[in-house]
């Protein structure tokens, strides 16, 4: 986020090439036909984050396919995961961990799962989801939850990588999203990490 505040985007492409950083675009289902893709040896594109609603299920599961055919690595992204009763949401991990992307997420989108809701989705994830897979989390934050489930899920006791979404500023798509420089802030103080979040505070101050 910070880089594509301050470069154009080929600069950005240029100084991520250079780092640790991976490289993903998002695909909204729908929006883009897969078949357009190129392989991803003919991109400096690491992975694609494919978010698709669950009435379109089964068309998520062929291109996701496709996606990895490509060679890149997939996100595989249910949007509105509280809309999956139990079993449903048992059922599409059961085909992701077909599927084997590089993560799966638990998507609040409209930013209203509670930490009881949240938890549950976290515990049937974790239990059943195949460990090589990553768990990710992508929250709005309409009712000023994203940071503290984001917290719960820092504190849970994961055999896995774990991906949480967040943008500076929390700024993203209606009441936006996790705010960057608070998630960096807490894993800091708690869980002994070393983000540099001087640079996100200039940007705030700076530019919003």
């Amino acid at each position: 986020c910070m880089a594509t505040f301050l470069k154009p985007f080929p600069a950005v492409l240029a100084s991520l090439s250079k780092s640790d950083a991976q490289k993903v675009i998002m695909i909204n289902l729908g929006d883009f036909d897969a078949k357009n893709l190129p392989p991803k040896e003919k991109t400096s594109i690491d992975g694609i984050r494919l978010a698709f609603h669950k009435k379109d299920i089964d068309k998520a599961f062929e291109t996701a396919y496709k996606i990895k055919e490509l060679g890149f690595k997939l996100y595989f992204q249910p949007m509105v995961t509280k809309n999956y009763k139990d079993i449903e949401f048992l059922s599409i991990i059961e085909k992701t961990n077909e599927l084997n992307p590089y993560a799966f997420y638990i998507v609040d989108s409209f930013g209203s799962m509670t930490l009881d809701e949240f938890h549950k989705y976290l515990v049937l994830a974790q239990n059943n989801l195949n460990n090589s897979i990553s768990l990710g989390y992508h929250s709005h934050n309409n009712m000023q939850l994203a940071f503290s489930n984001a917290i719960s899920m820092c504190s849970q006791n994961f055999k896995r990588e774990i991906i949480i979404d967040s943008s500076i500023y929390g700024i993203g798509r209606g009441a936006g999203n996790l705010n960057t420089e608070l998630i960096a802030d807490y894993l800091n103080n708690t869980h002994e990490k070393d983000y540099d979040t001087l640079p996100l505070l200039d940007i705030i101050d700076e530019l919003l």
